[in-house]
């Protein structure tokens, strides 16, 4: 499903000043079990692949070997997998809190002991005294929910996988189809090759690919051919008119290509008819005396046509030499028009007409292919730069073959990962503007593209620069082009970044004092600064060498041998090196300063060479079209609350709604128009808060001196012409009041909900967006940290349209900060929908109710209940 999102907009569910002591008591939506179960879920898929869980680097290097390894992701490989992405996506450092060389199952086994636990209370007393406290407590206010968005993105990529499945299916029986040209072609191949000479002779567009083929000549010369063709183009106009021709006006046409391709001899192609009319035409200026060789055939002979064709047009004579007559026969005679006709024609067999003519039919014989020209043509392009610039200047290879069948040109998926040069940013920024070029050239030639399925296959095509810093995504329904882009999707980026800062510290830390066991506290300072830029130097043979010592498969069983191994590689390099040898025989303070020094400079580098690697080894894995199943698997059993947790979630344990601390899951609705019920009852002491229903100043204090120790809420309606709502807030903190209720009817946006295209989705948000805007300047008013919960009535929730419209709806007023927490107050029948909303939004949900039943564990994965009191007496 899209969403009209900007994807540049990252909740903040807690404010900065959420302490973890407050975290640990008052859990939020997502709480302690829910992050053990995360815990549990990525070791125990760890385990099933044999991936150490020991640091970073090593599980690192592990998963890029088991990667590399994979030829066709079977479906539970995709599973596992994208799992473990999404996972480390959120805790990061987290999953390996006590770094070592040596594998341990130890946090496994106390993540699992603490999920043993029986409830809340037992978990927090157990806690206090676990090794993973500390761990848990950084997990808890790390958590970064981001995930609940990226899960949305990896779904609607997920879909334009399959999209691309189908429509590969579709065009590859375009390989063995034949494509008829007709005339009417020329105009459209011209076009096609007029954007591409505009494009790529400004010398402020040129891309790597046409610099390095300039070899061929000036670019400028380009034109010079192009003009060519247009030139033979406009004298073919007439060889449909020919057989009409006197004889007069058929010595002015062969006039104008003989005088056409004597100026162009250098553009003709070498087995080109053309060719062979300047030969002949070669052969009549030369005035040789004799009978030209090819003159003994008869009139199948060509070029003997040519010659007769020629020679009559320079006499103006049909038979302009004796030696002829005995050679032509009136109706041999009768065959140099047709011939005109054939040279005339000849254009239709220049290659680099051909190249842009076969691109063009392809496009024309193919609707679907047009839904994704842009990505199609710009490929093709970049692919055949070389094969282009070489036509541009008549030079032909025989053995060169034009692969441009539709099938072959989008089927593969480009791994490669530019380098962080200056170069490589310029190279990747012409690939847009070219692509961008195109998507404009082919609306003004009315052809309809799919903008989010052609951009998609531009990115599996495309090489990718892992420092674009936008945070946008390619989806059409994010509102924004290709003008600041993300070659790489958002999950994969943060796997960059987290990969790259796998060697922090702590990490580095630990290696040394296990690898290095017997030196002395690490000095004060570095080698001398020669022996660092030396060290920094160390070549991919070098780096190479001492992954082999620490990480090989075969040594990583004892540490002592992995020193030795090290200690082994690290001496023949020094030995290697004049300068380092000289340095570490110095001392052995010296010694040990290079050897902490260069394994602190491998970690860095490994830790950076492996943030690139790990990306082309997991493209395609991210481009296979995974099951619906499979995404649907691994957020049902990872990213949603599990039956025996929700059983174990009572009704009376604590959390926070933002910054407010609940003592319970239970908040009670009071209607004061209707009288309060007795004041000694005891649910009242269990209540996290009393929402005061269309309350007023008078309500307010009036419930305040009945439950004065009652957090109050007080409701209204969202409605936008509430402008005086902020001050009415601020007037009415005196009396117990820690938040907001606002009240949307949902039913009433239905008649504007029409479906999840992307036009649709913009003109909802149009009808939306005011609500939105309203609670954003609200917010601002009243505070950032003073919560507000959107109670969304519905009475058509078990519609399957309606429900269509709650999904976006919820998840916009948690995307746009409007809601701290929802109140579902939906109709019967509409368990499916309210699971859902629970299971995709990382903030409170609560769960309106009209009974006298208060349970004591959560029915379903809710985080609490809003209950109306007044059945209960």
């Amino acid at each position: 499903m899209l969403y009209a999102l900007d994807a540049a907009k990252k909740p903040t569910p807690y404010p900065e000043s959420a302490s973890v002591p407050f975290l640990l008591e008052f859990e939020p939506a997502h709480g302690l079990r829910y992050i053990l179960r995360q815990f549990d879920a990525f070791y125990t898929t760890c385990a099933d692949l044999e991936l150490p869980t020991s640091n970073a680097i090593t599980f690192f290097d592990t998963l890029f070997k088991r990667l590399k390894g994979l030829s066709k992701p079977s479906r539970q490989d995709c599973y596992q997998y994208s799992q473990l992405l999404f996972l480390h996506f959120c805790y990061r450092q987290y999953l390996f809190p006590f770094p070592s060389l040596c594998q341990s199952d130890t946090v496994h086994k106390e993540v699992r002991r603490l999920l043993e636990t029986p409830d809340q209370q037992t978990l927090h007393a157990e806690l206090e005294h676990s090794c993973l406290k500390q761990t848990l407590s950084q997990a808890i206010q790390r958590q970064d929910l981001d995930i609940f968005q990226l899960y949305s993105e990896r779904w609607q990529q997920q879909s334009l996988n399959e999209q691309c499945d189908k429509l590969l299916a579709k065009l590859k029986p375009l390989q063995a189809t034949a494509l008829e040209p007709h005339p009417l072609n020329f105009e459209q191949a011209k076009t096609l090759l007029n954007f591409f000479t505009e494009y790529f002779m400004g010398t402020k567009r040129l891309t790597s690919t046409a610099l390095r083929y300039n070899k061929y000549g000036s670019l400028g010369q380009c034109m010079l051919r192009f003009d060519f063709l247009t030139a033979l183009h406009k004298l073919a106009c007439h060889a449909e008119h020919v057989d009409d021709m006197t004889d007069a006006q058929i010595i002015d046409l062969v006039t104008q290509l003989q005088d056409l391709l004597s100026k162009n001899r250098e553009r003709i192609a070498v087995d080109s008819i053309l060719n062979e009319f300047c030969e002949v035409s070669d052969d009549l200026q030369s005035d040789k005396n004799g009978t030209p060789s090819y003159l003994s055939e008869r009139m199948g002979n060509l070029k003997a046509k040519i010659y007769l064709l020629l020679s009559s047009c320079a006499s103006q004579k049909p038979l302009p030499h004796k030696d002829f007559t005995k050679l032509l026969s009136l109706k041999d005679y009768n065959k140099l028009r047709p011939t005109l006709k054939q040279l005339l024609s000849a254009y239709q067999e220049d290659p680099l007409y051909q190249f842009f003519l076969k691109v063009q039919l392809f496009l024309e014989s193919s609707p679907d292919l047009q839904t994704i020209a842009p990505a199609y043509v710009w490929r093709v392009f970049n692919q055949n730069q070389e094969r282009i610039f070489r036509l541009c200047h008549g030079i032909f290879k025989k053995g060169d073959t034009n692969i441009l069948d539709p099938y072959t040109v989008l089927s593969a998926t480009e791994d490669d990962v530019l380098s962080e040069e200056a170069t490589s940013k310029e190279y990747f920024a012409h690939d847009i503007l070219l692509y961008n070029g195109l998507e404009a050239y082919f609306q003004q030639q009315n052809i309809s593209c799919n903008a989010t399925l052609s951009q998609h296959f531009f990115q599996r095509l495309s090489r990718t620069n892992i420092d674009i810093s936008s945070n946008r995504s390619v989806f059409a329904a994010i509102f924004e082009p290709l003008e600041n882009p993300k070659p790489i999707y958002r999950i994969l980026t943060l796997l960059h970044q987290a990969a790259q800062s796998m060697a922090d510290e702590r990490t580095i830390t630990v290696f040394i004092n296990q690898l290095f066991p017997d030196h002395t506290p690490a000095p004060q300072t570095p080698p001398s600064s020669k022996v660092c830029t030396r060290i920094r130097k160390m070549n991919q043979k070098q780096l190479t060498a001492i992954a082999e010592a620490i990480f090989s498969s075969g040594q990583s069983g004892t540490l002592e041998v992995r020193r030795q191994s090290l200690c082994q590689t690290l001496d023949t390099w020094f030995a290697q090196d004049d300068l380092l040898h000289a340095f570490v025989s110095q001392s052995s303070a010296c010694r040990q300063q290079t050897e902490r020094f260069a394994l602190q400079t491998f970690l860095e580098k490994y830790a950076h060479k492996l943030s690139r690697t790990l990306l082309s080894v997991y493209f395609p894995l991210f481009y296979t079209a995974e099951h619906s199943q499979v995404l649907n698997q691994i957020w049902a059993c990872t990213f949603c609350e599990q039956p025996v947790d929700q059983r174990k979630k009572q009704t009376l344990d604590r959390g926070s709604i933002g910054m407010f601390a609940a003592k319970s899951r239970l908040f009670f609705a009071i209607n004061p128009d209707l009288g309060h019920p007795p004041l000694n009852h005891p649910i009242f002491k269990t209540a996290a808060g009393l929402i005061i229903l269309g309350a007023n100043e008078d309500h307010l204090a009036r419930c305040h001196h009945c439950f004065p120790d009652a957090p109050l809420f007080p409701e209204h309606i969202l409605d936008t012409s509430y402008d005086w709502l902020a001050e009415f807030y601020q007037s009415v903190l005196p009396y117990g009041v820690s938040g907001l209720v606002l009240t949307l009817f949902a039913d009433l946006f239905s008649q504007h909900w029409h479906g999840t295209s992307d036009q649709k989705l913009k003109c909802f948000l149009k009808e939306v967006q005011h609500c939105l805007n309203f609670v954003s300047d609200l917010r601002q008013k009243i505070g950032q940290h003073t919560p507000i919960i959107i109670r969304i009535v519905s009475r058509c929730a078990n519609s399957p349209q309606t429900q269509d419209m709650l999904r976006v709806l919820c998840r916009w007023l948690w995307e746009d900060h409007a809601a701290d927490a929802l109140i579902l107050d939906f109709n019967r029948d509409s368990a499916l929908i309210i699971y859902e909303l629970c299971t995709s939004l990382p903030i409170p949900v609560l769960l309106q109710k009209q009974s006298a039943y208060i349970p004591t564990s959560m029915e379903m994965p809710i985080w609490g209940l809003s209950l109306s009191p007044y059945p209960l007496f």
